[in-house]
């Protein structure tokens, strides 16, 4: 496993992840190019996801997310209900921004 590899944290069959580092400019360190007009990584999709501890919480994709710019939290019990809070936040930003 390289060093820039993470094991998926306590979760049966779930795959390695590769985590890559990203530059101010937002791209990935020894890229060409132009910077991006916009933010590969824009704050207003960014969230804090908190999980609990397995043996307190009684499972192990337990705990919860928040929208960091807009405060909207969730509490989830398993990874397909943390997807779906995630994938709602997005659907309703792209929404909004559809409408301005």
């Amino acid at each position: 496993m390289c060093g820039k590899c993470v094991r998926g944290v306590g979760t049966p069959g779930l795959a390695d992840l590769y985590l890559a580092p990203v530059t101010a400019a937002g791209r990935e360190p020894g890229k060409s190019g132009k910077a991006q007009s916009e933010p590969i990584l824009p704050v207003d999709r960014a969230f804090v996801v908190q999980f609990g501890r397995p043996e307190v919480m009684g499972g192990d994709a337990v705990g919860r997310v928040e929208h960091v710019v807009s405060g909207r939290s969730s509490r989830f019990t398993d990874g397909d209900r943390l997807l779906a809070v995630l994938r709602g936040v997005l659907r309703d930003l792209d929404s909004e921004s559809q409408e301005d």
